[in-house]
């Protein structure tokens, strides 16, 4: 973990997913077998952390100092600081990537609950719409809606569309996460998964500069989401084949296509 976030500063995320997941587990057990494992997660995580130590001793910061003053990557800059909105975009990009591999879950809603989800859904693309130029960052799907700018108001309807979906898809998981709360809490490399994804979110609050969210860096919790996906919706039916094939496809059509491009 700590050699991870030695390459992705964006995997700390790691720690306090691994720790409370580990105190989680403390439960029901006896007090002297709490003290023991209690000592190995602090030990655990210090080991985990020398690596990210190091790191800050000798750049004097989380992020390099290329990074910082915006000297190495076309003057766009980061570290530690302020901002409010970008864990907004952070949750916006997991949902979106985690519809693809849960779509079968918007077939669960209760009818009853299912219209009040579309109305919110409809209205939160409305307003995503309004705030694509903030929302969408340079990614696959930023090119996306710009390519559907060219017919009228196409980049509107597009991204409204897109937002509301992935606004109704991320309702329908709750009363499914509450259906299965018990798996949740009984298997940990779900809980893990789970915790890993929230706390990616959450530190997006504490990344100043000007750095955008690029859909790539999404790829560091891919794994994480489709555990998440796969192992509260199971079931490989030919519908979801389909979809990870469109998916698979795509991710190649953009590999090769940069690759030769460039």
């Amino acid at each position: 973990m700590g050699i991870a976030v030695t390459c992705r500063q964006y995997y700390l995320a790691l720690f306090p997913a691994a720790a409370l997941v580990a105190v989680f587990q403390l439960r029901g057990r006896g007090p002297k077998e709490k003290l023991f494992r209690a000592l190995g997660i602090v030990l655990f995580l210090a080991v985990a952390s020398a690596p990210v130590i190091l790191l800050i001793m000798v750049w004097r910061d989380i992020s390099s100092p290329g990074m910082a003053t915006g000297l190495s990557y076309n003057n766009w800059s980061a570290g530690v600081g302020l901002n409010v909105f970008r864990p907004i975009v952070a949750s916006f990009s997991s949902c979106f990537y985690l519809l693809p591999l849960t779509f079968p879950v918007l077939w669960r809603m209760r009818p009853a609950a299912s219209w009040p989800a579309l109305l919110f859904a409809s209205l939160g693309g409305i307003v995503a719409a309004c705030l694509r130029s903030s929302l969408l960052q340079p990614g696959p799907l930023h090119a996306l809606v710009r390519a559907a700018s060219r017919l009228p108001a196409g980049d509107f309807i597009l991204f409204g569309l897109i937002a509301g979906l992935t606004i109704y898809n991320a309702i329908a998981m709750g009363p499914l996460l509450w259906e299965k709360r018990d798996i949740v809490m009984s298997c940990p490399p779900l809980l893990f998964a789970l915790l890993t994804a929230v706390f990616f979110v959450v530190e997006q609050l504490g990344v100043g500069g000007n750095l955008p969210l690029y859909d790539r860096y999404l790829l560091q919790i891919a794994p994480f989401l489709g555990v998440i996906a796969f192992t509260l919706l199971p079931q490989l039916t030919s519908a979801r084949l389909v979809a990870l094939t469109v998916m698979a496809a795509v991710s190649q059509f953009m590999l090769w296509h940069y690759a030769f491009g460039s």
